[in-house]
């Protein structure tokens, strides 16, 4: 039996292997990939040992990607950045508005990095 949840999970994968792909073929920086088991939001988080770098990254998969940044958040000398982007399912268009595709967030925490 194939369940919405099933049919989701798959879309999380396609989107994942997509990018995967694409990162590769680009050379784009390597990030580290999680999806959030409560709503299946697909998130790349920047890691790269030096802050200048991490943002580096961040902004390069935000380019890549077409994600629109949310303001950033201070916590004391440090910085998180995060930014959005829809991308659609294998068969679901262009159109996010019923549920179809996946919401990708590449994000990066900065210390001490203005």
């Amino acid at each position: 039996m194939i369940t919405f949840s099933t049919t989701r999970q798959a879309g999380w994968q396609h989107t994942l292997a997509e990018l995967l792909d694409r990162a590769n073929r680009e050379r784009l920086p390597l990030i580290a990939w999680v999806i959030r088991s409560a709503d299946g939001v697909l998130i790349g988080q920047c890691c790269a040992t030096d802050p200048e770098q991490r943002r580096s990254d961040w902004e390069t998969w935000c380019r890549a990607l077409g994600a629109v940044a949310q303001p950033p958040q201070r916590y004391g000398d440090s910085v998180h950045l995060r930014a959005a982007a829809h991308r659609p399912g294998p068969t679901s268009g262009t159109d996010p508005g019923h549920g179809s595709g996946t919401e990708v967030v590449i994000s990066a925490d900065l210390s001490g990095c203005e």
